[in-house]
């Protein structure tokens, strides 16, 4: 590095460096579904500010057969990235690598086994999806059903629902059925549902992209009395979309 003052000239900069580099320090989870669809979180420093500034991939053989990882959220010191949903089925415990790429196109310092990666075939099943409207709430539910759907009580070890690109809310969750009610979606009949785990997308995904209908249900007109013409009536059916 060289400093130079506008009067004095030259300033002694010797022992004076600038690290422009960026290490990976924490990978989780560090397992992930053959399937794909886990969300990593990668803590680390001097990442960018732009989902572009650093691209993510699990690397199996080097730049061959690399597995996107779309960045979700980015930060200085942490990002999250989801990986692949529509990759080709890994093998079961097939190991590979993290890899943080900069802006520069040089990877991020990873030291050790921190950016070690595993993909696993013990996932969450599920065996069934109906839809159900609740008349008390007025709103439609998505009920799924099957085994593993929750290893622990702990909230980060919920599904996620997300139809259209738009998460639901839980509203019961258990180890053999998870029930969301629709609080974001556009159309009747959507195909384009996914459903994730922490561990990824689990077995019997097929049931989920098969896609759902809602009906639309008349709760409630206002007012329910009025002239022979004129008056505004609202109706309220949830269910209708756009």
């Amino acid at each position: 590095m060289s400093i130079r003052h506008k009067e004095y000239g030259l300033i002694d900069t010797e022992g004076m460096i600038l690290d422009v580099s960026s290490k990976v320090t924490e990978v989780s989870p560090v397992v992930g579904s053959i399937y794909g669809g886990t969300l990593l979180t990668i803590k680390g420093t001097n990442f960018g500010t732009e989902k572009t500034d650093n691209p993510v991939e699990i690397s199996t053989h080097g730049g061959i057969g690399s597995i996107k990882c779309f960045v979700q959220t980015i930060m200085e010191t942490e990002i999250t990235c989801r990986i692949d949903k529509n990759m080709k089925a890994k093998e079961n415990a097939v190991e590979a690598d993290v890899v943080v790429f900069l802006k520069t196109s040089e990877e991020a310092q990873c030291a050790g086994a921190i950016c070690k990666w595993q993909y696993t075939s013990t996932l969450p099943t599920v065996t069934e999806m109906t839809t159900e409207f609740d008349v008390d709430s007025g709103s439609w539910e998505v009920k799924i059903t099957g085994t593993g759907l929750r290893d622990s009580a702990d909230a980060g070890a919920m599904s996620d629902l997300q139809i259209n690109g738009k998460s639901q809310t839980v509203k019961t969750h258990s180890d053999t059925m998870a029930v969301f009610t629709v609080i974001d979606v556009a159309d009747l009949t959507s195909t384009n549902i996914d459903l994730f785990f922490p561990v990824g997308i689990p077995e019997g995904n097929d049931l989920v992209k098969a896609g759902i209908t809602l009906e639309p249900k008349l709760m409630m007109v206002t007012p329910n009395v009025g002239t022979p013409g004129g008056t505004l009536v609202r109706a309220t059916v949830p269910g209708i979309g756009t």
